[in-house]
């Protein structure tokens, strides 16, 4: 039973990355749109120079070899049904590898044809066991399960250390693209050394750009915005009185607000616990000079000076966060943001009806990107994470 789980599961993953690899060569090649005998000819003239078509040869050379074997051992109404598990694999790979969209629907038959083969294989005579067989499958079945946790660490590690090393290239760049830029901060009550979060927005290395804080009257924080105002003079800060009540959302209300009264067609929203470095505007305005960007959030790491537990805490939701998004931006690119940062051109945010469109949100950070992703636009991640 071993050796026929070993075969079939071989045939699935060279027979899918035969596929996978013969489709990224054609797309190189390109459409073909005649089928004359010499436009084809031209076409595999093309095709056999593409390294890629001959790794998918080789791949799908090794499947075949495979199931001939298979095939020398088990009868033919057991491995046909069951190599239809490559189109398991194939469907995953479609997904994650060729960013191909699949569809509900698609996804249920993947199921149906999981099941399937589960009944193939029961009813096969020559994988009868003995119940110490069945533990011994069962063991190694959990002993599989517990290491997809692993292999999610391992792949999620190999991300960051890509998207860090290409990060880190970019902040040593000292981009010369610097339109203004409006910083908004929706505020409702204090959190921990809010004047130390608030002067870091204040300290940035960057020509031109506004502070604004919406918070409703007799808020506490307003008297530290005010010091904020005395201690930086040469720094554009203004408090916005917040009385709208678009939603149910009270920072959504108060973000519609900011964004009125903003000066600049750049929005750059963060959380009142935030706090950045000097670059942080100059690094975020750098992902703007592409126009197709309409987005650009931030990761978000987690500081303490309250002793080992406080910080044992911050570690791990920081490498759970930063884990997750890194990964979710490798195998798909980004469709949310983070309320860490949330920056947007004007133009974006008009397109999804403002933020007025989000006030009965509880998800707005998501929301927000994820509507502006259907737009046809991109979402981008800052080089370096906030705290």
């Amino acid at each position: 039973m071993l050796r026929a789980f070993l075969f079939l599961l071989i045939i699935a993953l060279t027979g899918t990355g035969g596929d996978v690899t013969l489709t990224r060569a054609m797309k190189k090649v390109g459409e073909v749109h005649r089928f004359t005998p010499r436009a084809l000819l031209g076409v595999a003239w093309r095709a056999i120079r593409v390294p890629q078509l001959w790794i998918g040869i080789a791949f799908l050379t090794a499947a075949f070899f495979s199931f001939l074997a298979l095939l020398s051992w088990q009868p033919v109404s057991f491995v046909l049904p069951a190599s239809a598990l490559g189109y398991v694999v194939g469907a995953f790979a479609a997904k994650f590898i060729l960013r191909e969209r699949v569809d509900p629907a698609r996804w249920i038959g993947v199921v149906l044809v999981c099941i399937g083969v589960v009944f193939v294989w029961a009813g096969d005579d020559s994988t009868q066991m003995t119940a110490a067989a069945l533990l011994r499958y069962t063991r190694l079945a959990f002993l599989v399960f517990a290491a997809v946790p692993l292999a999610y660490f391992a792949f999620a590690i190999a991300t960051a250390e890509r998207f860090f090393t290409r990060a880190h290239a970019e902040a040593k760049v000292h981009s010369d693209f610097t339109p203004p830029i409006s910083i908004l901060k929706p505020i409702r009550g204090l959190d921990r050394e809010p004047y130390e979060n608030f002067a870091s927005f204040c300290r940035q290395d960057y020509p031109q750009y506004e502070i604004l804080f919406a918070a409703e009257p007799g808020d506490p924080a307003i008297p530290v915005i005010q010091r904020l105002i005395e201690d930086f003079p040469d720094c554009d800060i203004r408090i916005v009185e917040s009385s709208l009540r678009l939603g149910e959302n009270n920072k959504v209300c108060k973000l519609a607000e900011l964004a009125r009264a903003a000066k600049y067609d750049i929005l750059a929203e963060s959380d009142s616990d935030v706090r950045v470095g000097p670059e942080y505007l100059r690094q975020l305005a750098a992902k703007f000079r592409d126009p197709k960007v309409g987005g650009v959030t931030a990761l978000y790491r987690g500081y303490s000076t309250r002793g080992i537990v406080s910080a044992l805490d911050c570690l791990g939701q920081s490498v759970a966060l930063c884990g997750s998004v890194l990964v979710a931006q490798s195998l798909e690119g980004l469709h949310f943001m983070m309320g860490s940062t949330m920056a947007v051109t004007r133009a974006s945010l008009v397109e999804i009806g403002g933020f007025e469109s989000l006030a009965d949100l509880h998800s707005d950070d998501y929301e927000l990107g994820d509507r502006i992703v259907q737009k046809g636009h991109r979402l981008e991640l800052l080089p370096e994470a906030v705290w």
